[in-house]
C-alpha cells in the first residue's frame, strides 16, 4: 500500500523537510497501514525500515548517509532513526528560518573545538540555507574561513577555493577543507 504521489513525503537531508518532521510523518503513515507495519514481526519491522530507506531520495545526502551505515544500524529502526536525528537535526539551529544566515555564520567560530566538529556544524547550517541566497556564497565562505583556527587550513582554503574564478559553493568548500584536514 502506498500513498498517492502528491501525498508522499521524501527526505533528502539538504533542506526543506526537517528530520523530526519526516520521522513523525513516517510514524503516522505506519499507524494508517495497520498490522503490516505495526513492528510486531520481523517482516513488519523490515517493512518499516524499508519505508524510511525508500523515502530518502536516491543520490541525496540522506540516502548516501544511510547507505554508509553498518548493517546493524541500517536494518534497526530505532538505531536508524537515532542516527538520522544525530546527523540531520541541530537544536541550536532550529530557528534558522527566523534568523539571518549571514549573522549566524558571522557569529559561528571554531573556538577550541576541532576542525571536523566546526565543519560538520557549518555543513548542517548550509544544508538549511534558505533558497535564493546564492549571492551571499562568497560572504559565507569568508565567514567560514575566518572561523577556522588553523592558519594552514585557512591558507589552503583561500588559495584553493576563494579565487575570483572559483565556482565552488560554500558546501563544497567546507567538504574540501574536511578532506584537506584529513
Amino acid at each position: 500500500m502506498s500513498l498517492p504521489p502528491g501525498m508522499r513525503l521524501t527526505f533528502t537531508g539538504e533542506g526543506g523537510t526537517r528530520i523530526k518532521d519526516f520521522l513523525r510523518w513516517v510514524n503516522s503513515w505506519y499507524a494508517m497501514l495497520g498490522k503490516d507495519y505495526d513492528g510486531s514481526t520481523l517482516e513488519s519491522r523490515r517493512r518499516r525500515v524499508a519505508q524510511i530507506h525508500v523515502s530518502c531520495l536516491p543520490q541525496s545526502v540522506a540516502a548516501s548517509f544511510i547507505n554508509a551505515l553498518d548493517d546493524d544500524v541500517f536494518w534497526d529502526e530505532e538505531k536508524l532513526k537515532d542516527a538520522l536525528v544525530e546527523q540531520f537535526h541541530d537544536g541550536e539551529l532550529d530557528d534558522l528560518a527566523k534568523v539571518d544566515i549571514l549573522s549566524t555564520m558571522r557569529d559561528f567560530q571554531q573556538g577550541d573545538r576541532d576542525v571536523f566538529w566546526y565543519s560538520r556544524k557549518v555543513l548542517r547550517l548550509l544544508r538549511r540555507k534558505p533558497a535564493g541566497l546564492q549571492h551571499h556564497d562568497d560572504i559565507l565562505i569568508d565567514y567560514y574561513i575566518d572561523g577556522l583556527t588553523s592558519r594552514r587550513l585557512r591558507d589552503l582554503a583561500i588559495s584553493s577555493f576563494c579565487k575570483a574564478s572559483s565556482r565552488e559553493t560554500p558546501y563544497k568548500v567546507v567538504k574540501s577543507v574536511i578532506r584537506l584536514a584529513s
